[in-house]
């Protein structure tokens, strides 16, 4: 059995056109029909009925937009909509350099300096400035190797951690091709 919220599955959710006069509103929704407006046409009450679950309805909604609303030329652009969105993208598709890369894969934690100028991260200490005492830093780290800690203080570099007593040289989360093993092998059962 259908749901009955999917009887009326598309209705518009009042941030089109918010503070504009109704009748101002009105016009520009008829001038620029939205995917949801075009979406519902398609839905007659035999289709409702026969949609069960909402990946269902997302499903027909995705297509709808795929095949209708991004191939319908806009009044104001000229152009589809998918057209002028993989116009806007640069080619050949910028990469980014190592350095940034590496950045990216950083994790990082927030620590307070302790009185004798060090930090401790999943069991390591590690010594930093004497100046940030106190201060809430960000020790931003690749998980596979906690002996190289940066150390940033409103997202600037302070410096790095140097290891005082490291114990863990991994992230306790950080996993290198790990496979789950099994409790015990499976035994094959004889057929005789």
């Amino acid at each position: 059995m259908a749901s009955k919220s999917l009887a009326d599955p598309v209705k518009p959710c009042g941030h089109h056109g918010a503070g504009r006069s109704s009748s101002r509103q009105a016009a520009a929704t008829r001038s620029a029909p939205l995917p949801d407006d075009q979406f519902s046409v398609e839905l007659d009450e035999d289709r409702v009925g026969q949609i069960e679950h909402l990946a269902e309805l997302n499903r027909l909604f995705t297509a709808s937009v795929e095949t209708v609303y991004h191939r319908t030329v806009h009044s104001e652009t000229g152009q589809p909509p998918i057209e002028r969105w993989l116009g806007s993208i640069p080619r050949p598709l910028p990469l980014p350099c190592p350095a940034d890369l590496r950045e990216a894969f950083l994790w990082s934690e927030f620590r307070t300096v302790t009185k004798t100028a060090t930090v401790s991260l999943h069991g390591n200490t590690y010594e930093v400035d004497p100046m940030l005492v106190g201060m809430k830093v960000e020790l931003v780290f690749d998980p596979f190797d906690l002996t190289e800690i940066e150390v940033r203080t409103s997202g600037k570099t302070a410096g790095e951690a140097v290891p005082h007593r490291v114990g863990r040289n991994t992230h306790p989360k950080a996993r290198r091709g790990r496979r789950h093993r099994r409790s015990r092998p499976r035994r094959l059962e004889s057929t005789t």
